[in-house]
């Protein structure tokens, strides 16, 4: 058994995060590493294989207290984290091992698809807008303001897309349940990962049936509560459901797995 206390084995020192999504893309949910921020000196990224995605969580570090943060938790060591994270989820898994370290396969990208030089949105691409403001954690971040208007270029991974801010040309990673698909006025709004608007003429309802502890870096999602009730504004084919949690007003996405339909706003059905 791996002890969380054994640095040499989960540390891997100042690596890029596209080197940390290199070496855990497509690895079992739970597979982790911790590198050293590039963007905030002195503090730390938890790296963890989740669904099919790599998740990058920024460890802050207190220097006059020497206090690690990581979302609303703090501890006094990185080994910690790991125990702690060992036992608690994350996001969609709890870490379950360390990354191995040595040589990883950097795939060469050929001339035929290589991304274009890209400054203004008049290289095709998708027109989306920022719904939350988004800072960065890393280097390749692009950081953004809500409403700002960004050019998706590629489409690299499920959660972390490629894009161009139109009004600076900057180029850099963005999340996707950052941003919505920009129509323009008087057309119908699709939201990213084509959602499809509830427009029956009375709203749809479900109650939870799992409780569900979201991430704390992802304001998009949404926390529920065994027996909330979920008005349901979007369903997604993926099975991430946008609603209103009327227990407690927020707006969020959750998994349908996690909740009950109401048949007629109150008898159950499940669907």
């Amino acid at each position: 058994m791996v002890s969380p206390f054994d640095g040499n084995i989960w540390f891997f020192g100042g690596i890029s995060r596209s080197e940390a999504e290199l070496r855990l893309k497509d690895k079992r949910p739970g597979m982790f590493l911790i590198r050293e921020s590039n963007t905030s000196r002195g503090s730390y990224v938890l790296c963890v294989s989740e669904n099919s995605k790599v998740s990058h969580y920024i460890i802050n570090k207190q220097a006059e207290t020497n206090i690690f943060q990581i979302g609303d938790q703090t501890f006094t060591s990185l080994p910690d984290i790991i125990q702690f994270y060992k036992l608690h989820f994350l996001d969609t898994t709890t870490l379950i091992e360390p990354c191995p370290k040595g040589p990883i396969y950097h795939p060469q990208q050929s001339p035929s698809t290589a991304l274009p030089p890209v400054s203004l949105p008049t290289t095709g691409g998708e027109l989306f807008v920022a719904l939350y403001d988004f800072k960065g954690k890393d280097e390749e971040d692009l950081p953004f303001s809500k409403g700002d208007k960004l050019l998706v270029i590629s489409k690299d991974e499920d959660q972390w897309w490629t894009a161009v801010h139109t009004a600076t040309g900057a180029k850099g990673a963005i999340p996707k349940p950052y941003v919505e698909k920009f129509i323009p006025s008087g057309s119908q709004v699709v939201s990213t990962g084509e959602m499809n608007t509830n427009t029956d003429s009375e709203p749809k309802f479900a109650i939870a049936t799992q409780q569900r502890m979201p991430s704390a870096y992802d304001p998009t999602q949404l926390k529920l509560e065994v027996g909330d009730k979920i008005q349901i504004i979007k369903t997604h084919a993926s099975g991430q459901w946008q609603g209103i949690n009327e227990t407690t007003g927020k707006t969020g996405s959750f998994p349908f797995t996690h909740v009950q339909v109401l048949k007629d706003n109150g008898e159950n059905s499940m669907t």
